[in-house]
């Protein structure tokens, strides 16, 4: 799995809405993708997003599992990050779910 930054453009008959997410997807997809494959669809992980205090997000809750499923023909621009962006992001840009996550990850380096 690759850590990415990726948008997705969601074309609809009057109008088009742009989303922006950081997540996870599998070396295939970055490969179909590489080659302009528009067909099917692929699944982003690990999502993380801004919200709309500009602060960054784990999309994960009790009801989301954090993964999303999009069209293939539907990205119009992929960057491939080195890690998880929550470890890229100062604190200051965090939002709680990432805070908390972060906790997490840093006490769980420690045992």
């Amino acid at each position: 799995m690759e850590w990415v930054y990726i948008n997705i453009d969601s074309k609809m008959a009057k109008d088009t809405s742009s989303y922006f997410y950081y997540g996870q997807v599998s070396s295939e997809t970055l490969l179909r993708l590489k080659s302009d494959q528009t067909k099917g669809m692929f699944s982003l992980e690990n999502i993380r997003y801004f919200n709309t205090d500009d602060l960054l997000e784990i999309y994960e809750d009790m009801d989301y599992k954090g993964e999303k499923l999009f069209k293939l023909a539907d990205v119009s621009r992929v960057d491939i990050l080195k890690k998880d962006p929550v470890l890229i992001f100062d604190s200051v840009e965090l939002a709680k779910s990432a805070k908390i996550f972060l906790k997490q990850k840093r006490s769980s380096k420690d045992k």
